[in-house]
Order: structure tokens, then sequence, then C-alpha cells
């Protein structure tokens, strides 16, 4: 069986360890642990940036209609 599902760019928008601080007025974080020497995490330039810790985001779990 292959896996013929598309892969991510290797870019920051498609990596596990970003964050989007924006509304905060923090903009784009990594939270790797190799690039987050302050307790913030590392200023990202641009969603599109890329860094050799890159780690796919896992896919989420469809989310039921119903509400709770």
């Amino acid at each position: 069986m292959t896996d013929n599902a598309p892969h991510p760019e290797r870019i920051c928008q498609n990596c596990a360890h970003l964050r989007w601080l924006v509304a905060l007025g923090m903009g784009l974080r990594c939270k790797h642990p190799a690039n987050a020497t302050t307790g913030i995490g590392m200023l990202v330039p641009s969603r599109k940036h890329t860094c050799p810790y890159f780690e796919p985001k896992q896919a989420e779990p469809p989310r039921s209609a119903e509400t709770s």
C-alpha cells in the first residue's frame, strides 16, 4: 500500500511548532525547543520561512456537527 496523500511544503505555515500570536501583538513564533531560546519562542520572519526543525502538523480529527 502506498501513501498518495500530498505531503506539505516544508515551510513554517505547515509546521507543528508554529504558534500564531498575532492577536496578542507577538507575531508568529516557533516553539521548537531548539528555537525557543526565550520563553516566547523565536520570531518567525514569514509563514513561508523554513528551518531544519520542520515537523508536519498532525491531521486533526473531523469535528462532530453536534454541540456539547
